[in-house]
């Protein structure tokens, strides 16, 4: 560098305006670089827990108000190896007083025709609304019009009326319309779905002030319908006063025919029954303490050795082909389920045909319907005291008692559990379904919109903030 262009730099150097750096520059770029570093994390942590919330969300494989595809014509139909209880946040107590359960926006299914279901039951600790598992594996919330299992007051009876007919193919309920004016009767009465076609026919029962329907069975066939309730001497909307034990069976033909029910003149005991029937009509009463027939004449009592205290929460009677009858034990001193035979002669007493012992001191034990003549269906559930899950068994019927086999497990949160028992292979009885994927509620859309806008914010300020950079 020549002396000359030194000189030249040394002006340009002197007449420069002067470059003061503040003190504080450094500790403001360290405070700038933790903000970009935050915000940074923020934006990670976000994407990250979107992409969480978009697995639990979005179906793997279906949601669960659209079917599966269809299964090969070969393909085994069978009881879930796990049966799945819908997730609470899909259903509850709608705003503004109603005293009836619902389902969240958008998860009902307003189209009953889902096809034949392998299981029923009711969603929920409290209150009860259905859910049928189709034969394809496929769980469906639905809304049932007028489903008196939704109301408030049923919680704690637990007795919620609904039933799967033995073939899949009919799903059977009490029905009531709680916005009629409390001065007259109370609307009420049965409803049978057609689940292959969604054909719905209705049913009215009448007496006294209303009647009110506690359980609903299927004769073996599917060609009989018996109910047990009382009748009401008042009603509101959140509760009910009643008045004595009434009953009814239905003839149910598959055509779209109307239905008509048989009121049965009840015995004078005061006490709900226990209700089933038989292929041939033959609606059969059980109170704990007296067994007794109805052919359409006049309620004739038995003698049938047994002699419990009725559970409140018992299922309906479980009938056999071969017209063997199930007690659940209630809370007498019966170690199990007993199994008596029907026999042709009404004056004759009816025949012990059998025993299937609770597994243990921790469950309960009540029949949910017959695979065979000799294999009952059971749930054994657990005491209140011993926690665990319920879970299904089999109990063969015979001389020597034995104790149930699990085969499928029931998770909590599910009840009054029915089951189409001529779609169980007892050699079989269980298919591995895949996990139900359900669908989103609105607070699940709530908070995945939430967090699309947050994703959308941080990402946005982290742009803005990089551009200002030099």
């Amino acid at each position: 560098m020549t002396e000359r262009l030194k000189e030249e730099l040394r002006h340009l150097g002197d007449g420069a305006p002067e470059l003061r750096v503040p003190d504080d520059a450094w500790r403001r770029g360290r405070r700038a670089r933790h903000r970009d570093h935050l915000l940074t994390g923020l934006l990670v942590a976000s994407i990250v827990v979107l992409a969480g919330s978009l697995i639990r969300l979005t179906p793997a494989e279906r949601l669960a108000t659209d079917v599966l595809a269809p299964r090969p014509e070969t393909a085994r139909v069978g009881l879930p190896e796990r049966l799945y209880a819908v997730p609470q946040r899909l259903y509850g107590l709608p705003d503004g007083g109603t005293a009836a359960y619902a389902w969240d926006d958008g998860v009902g299914e307003n189209d009953l025709a889902v096809g034949p279901a392998v299981v029923a039951y009711t969603a929920g600790d409290s209150g009860g609304l259905p859910v049928v598992v189709t034969s394809d594996g496929g769980y469906h919330p639905l809304n049932l019009p007028g489903f008196s299992g939704a109301a408030a007051t049923n919680n704690e009876s637990g007795d919620t009326p609904l039933s799967l007919s033995p073939d899949g193919r009919f799903l059977a309920y009490a029905w009531w319309d709680p916005t009629a004016p409390a001065d007259g009767p109370m609307p009420a009465g049965l409803r049978v779905v057609d689940l292959t076609t969604g054909s719905l026919r209705s049913l009215s029962l009448e007496a006294d002030d209303g009647v009110d329907v506690d359980q609903i069975t299927w004769s073996p066939d599917s060609a009989w319908l018996a109910w047990a309730g009382q009748s009401l001497i008042s009603w509101s909307a959140t509760n009910r006063a009643f008045e004595t034990p009434v009953a009814g069976r239905v003839a149910v033909p598959t055509a779209q025919t109307r239905l008509v029910n048989e009121s049965i003149t009840m015995l004078d005991e005061q006490q709900p029954w226990d209700v089933g029937v038989t292929n041939q009509g033959r609606v059969v009463l059980w109170s704990g303490q007296t067994l007794a027939f109805w052919d359409g004449g006049e309620v004739r009592p038995v003698p049938s050795g047994a002699n419990t205290k009725r559970d409140q929460t018992a299922p309906p009677l479980a009938v056999s082909r071969k017209n063997h009858v199930a007690l659940s034990p209630g809370t007498g001193r019966t170690p199990g389920i007993r199994v008596l035979s029907v026999s042709a002669r009404t004056d004759e007493p009816w025949q012990p045909a059998g025993l299937v012992l609770v597994p243990d001191d921790t469950r309960t034990l009540s029949a949910v319907g017959w695979l065979s003549d000799d294999l009952l269906l059971t749930l054994a559930s657990p005491v209140a005291a011993s926690g665990g899950s319920p879970w299904l068994g089999l109990g063969a019927r015979g001389s020597d008692a034995a104790r149930p086999e699990a085969v499928a497990e029931v998770e909590r949160g599910i009840r009054s559990l029915t089951v189409a028992t001529d779609l169980v292979d007892p050699d079989a009885p269980t298919v591995d379904y895949p996990e139900p994927s359900w669908p989103w509620s609105t607070s699940d859309k709530v908070l995945l919109a939430l967090g699309v806008a947050l994703v959308a914010g941080l990402g946005l300020a982290f742009v803005v903030r990089r551009r200002r950079l030099p």
